[in-house]
């Protein structure tokens, strides 16, 4: 396990933020402002939840108020929100942060394919999740959510489909965001051996309106570009409002801890991208890229970035994993819980009509 550092002890309340006292949060989400934190917090704050998130000193709520807006949430619900100024790497903002809590969503992460960020992903994926571990343990939490990654499952390099069985190999397909979400999961594995009430989802790739040059809507616009090449694997892919009704659902007290893959369908990228075209009245790609192809992609988008700024949308890592097919089971979480995924089509044509309204 790599060391757990603590960075600093910066412990404040959002000015604009009075929870009442008699009604303070139980629910802390880390990475609330993230992507599928945001939408989480939308979901709970819709349900009439008070949450609590941590996030660190300088972070925007921008993202959440425009969740807030997509979901069509009245804005003055935000207040429903209590603000924590802190951070996963400082275990006494964690403990700080708990206080009075029952459930934790640990939705922060760093989410990168830049081999250059490889120590920041295990500093922050596996030493941050340690550390929410341990405080979840001290502070007597009833049950943490753990956002993990089917990543996290270990790519074989074949097209088998893998369910919550899988077991980790070392193989030179997996990326070193890979890597760090299976060894934050080791770390909720050995809090749940010390008696921690957790329970571990596993998304797909995760679809939804979400920022610019970002996620979903880089898909979409790199369609609406123009899209010649296409690349020949095949991957899972998920709603992120399914995603966080399950982490609701499961985090619940009728549900055991333990591991689940959230996954809507196995698609290959060519029908991605053609279902995409067809809903912008765009010509879908023609030519399957191959590894040539491939390579002097990830390396111009590198360029790219270089000149940009922005991160790059193929990496040497992507490129690779892109080339690949990997296929899920969806069994165990639809058999315990009877969920019905929204159809990935679905998905895609509520992210494809967000982005028509907002270009």
């Amino acid at each position: 396990m790599s060391d757990l550092p603590i960075i600093r002890h910066t412990i404040a309340m959002n000015p604009f933020s009075l929870p009442d006292a008699d009604n303070a949060p139980e629910i802390l989400i880390t990475g609330g402002t993230g992507f599928i934190g945001g939408y989480l917090t939308a979901e709970l704050i819709s349900s009439g939840k008070k949450v609590r998130i941590l996030r660190r000193p300088g972070s925007s709520d921008r993202f959440l108020r425009k969740v807030f807006e997509y979901r069509q949430i009245p804005a003055h619900l935000i207040s429903l929100v209590e603000w924590k100024e802190g951070d996963i790497l400082d275990y006494f903002s964690l403990t700080s942060a708990m206080k009075g809590i029952k459930q934790v969503y640990h939705c922060a992460a760093l989410v990168s394919f830049d081999r250059r960020q490889r120590k920041n992903l295990m500093r922050i994926n596996e030493s941050g999740t340690a550390l929410i571990v341990n405080a979840s343990l001290e502070m007597n939490i009833r049950k943490l959510c753990h956002v993990s990654s089917v990543a996290a499952l270990g790519r074989y390099g074949t097209d088998e489909i893998q369910d919550e069985n899988a077991v980790w190999k070392n193989s030179a397909h997996n990326t070193y965001y890979a890597i760090s979400k299976y060894a934050a999961e080791k770390q909720v594995w050995r809090g749940m051996e010390e008696g921690l009430n957790a329970v571990i989802v596993n998304p797909s790739i995760v679809l939804g309106y979400g920022e610019k040059q970002r996620g979903t809507y880089r898909l979409i616009s790199t369609v609406w570009n123009g899209l010649t090449f296409y690349p020949p694997g095949m991957n899972g892919f998920v709603d992120v409002r399914d995603v966080v009704k399950l982490m609701i659902r499961l985090t619940g007290d009728g549900y055991a801890g333990g591991r689940y893959i959230l996954n809507s369908e196995n698609l290959d990228y060519l029908t991605l991208f053609t279902y995409i075209a067809e809903l912008l009245e765009k010509n879908p790609p023609k030519y399957r890229a191959g590894k040539l192809i491939s390579k002097l992609a990830w390396r111009a988008e590198y360029l790219r970035g270089l000149f940009t700024g922005h991160s790059p949308l193929i990496t040497c890592e992507t490129a690779g994993t892109s080339m690949q097919t990997y296929r899920y089971s969806n069994d165990k979480v639809i058999r315990d819980t009877g969920f019905h995924f929204r159809p990935v089509k679905e998905t895609l044509a509520d992210a494809c009509r967000q982005f028509l309204e907002k270009k």
